[in-house]
């Protein structure tokens, strides 16, 4: 099962799968809600942050491919690219029958707000306050952002720090794009 980038599609899948497909690999695509092909869903406009929809529309695919006879008899494995990658990861920590796990580009919504309200805090207040700040308010700043953005746009945020744990013990591939 392929899961691609935040405006990317089903599509995407025949480039960054490109591979699994010439060595014979049957790959399952689709477009995650509100993007590429699928129906739009009113008051849902898709941002960088995986948000608790994404590991919905995965869950809702899984069942797809084991209903069908060509599929269900092979092994299952999942990939995903960026925002992508976070809906495959959780999948993979949830479902045991996903055997495989390939990403590129995975983040941690936290940690992601956590480097950028460190790298841009000078904005909105002098570097030697910003030098003294404590990690601790910082990524307390983070899930207050994360909680706030909830609130105003009606969204859950997946945290995938809460996932990964599942995984332990299990093989995962990161794909490191070269330079």
């Amino acid at each position: 099962m392929f899961c691609p980038e935040l405006e990317g599609s089903h599509w995407s899948a025949g480039v960054y799968a490109r591979g699994l497909l010439e060595s014979g690999f049957q790959v399952v695509a689709f477009d995650f809600r509100s993007e590429g092909e699928s129906d739009h869903q009113p008051c849902y406009a898709p941002l960088h942050w995986p948000t608790k929809l994404e590991p919905e529309d995965v869950r809702a695919a899984i069942p797809l491919i084991e209903g069908r006879s060509d599929l269900s008899p092979l092994p299952l494995g999942i990939m995903g690219i960026s925002r992508g990658s976070t809906p495959a990861l959780i999948a993979a920590a949830e479902f045991p029958q996903i055997k495989a796990v390939c990403y590129e580009g995975a983040y941690s919504t936290d940690a992601l707000l956590v480097h950028f309200i460190s790298r841009w805090a000078s904005i909105y207040m002098p570097q030697a306050i910003v030098r003294f700040l404590p990690i601790w308010h910082i990524w307390l700043t983070s899930i207050m952002v994360r909680w706030t953005s909830r609130l105003l746009g009606n969204r859950q945020y997946v945290v995938l720090e809460k996932w990964l744990p599942k995984r332990k013990n299990r093989s995962v591939l990161k794909v490191c794009p070269s330079s």
